[in-house]
């Protein structure tokens, strides 16, 4: 059979390409160890001679990088199919084929302008060429997956921006959502055998009307409050944070209360006296390590604000709220006591001063105090670490409020802004000694914030 003449390949970027560089018997030799696939001329001659030189052109156009190969079943260079240009395959497709088998356009140093050629002569040669096709698709199907890095610059600046979204909507929250999200809380304290009628006993507490505690926020309390139908109210302290000019809307609020069922209250620390003075004024007498060891670091660091903004202090004295209280007709227990009988039981109430104000007089509270076994003693302390010094007098329960049941509750760490020295009695119901002390989170908060800590209405249940 004649061999026919060698076809010259038209310039492919200025270049002349002689796709015949191999002697004839060379080429014989190829075609006896090398046979085309059906798909590419099936096992005619003429058609399979014809067919390996499409796949010679096709790897030249492609190792220049510039024609890429129809996606279509015909599989033939793009210049030479008669697909539409929509129906053909990108150029990066022949090209990341390429890359798979280290074939790389780039070469600068001789070594990889010696490569190149090989390489070159590889794709040149149909056989070569088939069997570096079929080793390319395996070692895409066997190649390891690349290891990924822990931390890439994109991860980084991921992580930052979730951060970031992730701290502004937790301050949102802790700023307008969760400090006015009032929630009812119903706890059951067996006082007796059983045998006495159970009553429903009211407790709010640190109200703490300031500019971040609005007193719709108190009027809401109250209206939560009235709907549990209780049959008497306890109110233990803090009813304002600094000093206030709208006691007399405050007054009216708190009547609504009295109206309905006996309350009594007891003065906080924020409620006037020797610490509120100079709390709010900055506690300038005492150094802020000082003000640590007494209240904790929440009060330090508020302290510390009040002296660098230059604020004036709250009161001196409980006047203005007790004035306030007496025209809500709230009867106020400032270590004193008073006998009560309703529904049938006999009830002693003992209120304290505040421990913080060095007003707790726990003998002149309990004067006269006796206990009975037809007479449960409910005591109201503001701070809950005023219970040492109640230990000596009888009672049975005491009511306590100041700590907003820590007011930023942190996963992992728990409350550890609660100003008290023992952490064990932050909020809920406790056995102390024998006897019950009950902490409730409060109504208000300090600084507009309350995170994890909702505020809360308490039903007390004494059975």
């Amino acid at each position: 059979m004649r061999r026919a003449p060698a076809r010259r390949e038209p310039e492919v970027n200025g270049r002349k390409e002689n796709l015949n560089r191999r002697e004839g018997d060379e080429k014989d030799e190829q075609k006896k160890t090398h046979t085309v696939p059906r798909h590419l001329g099936g096992e005619d001659e003429a058609a399979g001679e014809e067919a390996q030189r499409a796949v010679v052109r096709t790897a030249v156009l492609v190792r220049r990088g510039v024609q890429g190969r129809c996606r279509a079943a015909c599989r033939e260079p793009k210049e030479h199919c008669g697909h539409q240009p929509s129906q053909r395959g990108p150029q990066a497709f022949a090209e990341h084929r390429m890359e798979a088998t280290g074939m790389h356009f780039g070469r600068t140093s001789p070594a990889s302008r010696r490569q190149g050629k090989a390489n070159d002569r590889a794709w040149l040669n149909p056989r070569l060429y088939l069997q570096a096709e079929a080793g390319m698709l395996r070692a895409m199907a066997e190649a390891p997956a690349k290891p990924s890095r822990l931390f890439t610059r994109r991860r980084i600046f991921k992580g930052l921006g979730y951060a970031a979204l992730a701290g502004a909507g937790g301050a949102a929250w802790m700023r307008f959502v969760e400090p006015s999200w009032l929630k009812l809380s119903n706890v059951r304290v067996p006082l007796s055998d059983g045998s006495r009628p159970t009553l429903r006993l009211l407790q709010l507490s640190d109200f703490h009307a300031s500019p971040v505690v609005p007193l719709e926020l108190v009027k809401s309390a109250v209206e939560l409050a009235l709907a549990q139908q209780p049959d008497l109210a306890c109110l233990t302290g803090d009813f304002i944070t600094h000093q206030f000019g709208q006691f007399d809307d405050y007054a009216a609020l708190l009547k609504r209360l009295s109206d309905v069922v006996p309350t009594f209250a007891v003065f906080g620390n924020h409620d006037g006296g020797s610490w509120a003075a100079r709390a709010y004024s900055g506690a300038r007498d005492k150094s802020l390590s000082e003000l640590r060891a007494e209240s904790g670091w929440f009060h330090a660091a508020s302290q510390a604000r009040h002296r660098l903004l230059g604020h004036s202090g709250g009161y001196a004295d409980t006047s203005s709220v007790r004035a306030m209280l007496t025209a809500a007709r709230v009867e106020v227990l400032h270590n004193r006591s008073v006998e009560l009988t309703i529904k049938g039981r006999k009830l002693t109430l003992v209120g304290t001063g505040d421990l913080w104000a060095q007003e707790l007089k726990a003998d002149e509270a309990f004067a006269g105090v006796k206990p009975a076994d037809d007479r449960d003693i409910v005591c109201l302390s503001h701070n809950p670490d005023g219970k040492d010094a109640l230990k000596p007098h009888p009672w049975s329960l005491v009511l306590c409020g100041h700590t907003h049941g820590g007011q930023l509750e942190i996963p992992f760490f728990g409350t550890p802004l609660a100003p008290v020295h023992d952490h064990r009695f932050v909020r809920g119901l406790h056995r102390w000694e024998n006897r019950w002390i009950h902490i409730t989170k409060g109504v208000g908060n300090l600084h507009g914030l309350r995170f994890n800590c909702r505020p809360e209405v308490n039903v007390v249940e004494l059975a």
